[in-house]
């Protein structure tokens, strides 16, 4: 976004167990951001820069590394 922001990416294997777009769905609020769900490459892009350290810290949690 013009003036600044944040994006969040997450790609899986299909056989991780993972679902990208659950990765950072929790994110994207933190973020103020939207996009495409897909389940191996998720995208979001959000106006809020200074979310990213929670944005962050919920896809850690989504993956049971936090």
């Amino acid at each position: 976004p013009e003036g600044g922001g944040a994006a969040l990416v997450a790609a899986v294997r299909k056989d991780s167990g993972f679902d990208a777009g659950q990765l950072i769905e929790a994110g994207k609020k933190s973020i103020q951001g939207g996009g495409g769900p897909n389940p191996e490459l998720a995208m979001a892009g959000g106006k809020n820069a200074a979310g990213i350290d929670d944005a962050l810290d919920q896809a850690r949690a989504a993956a049971g590394l936090a």
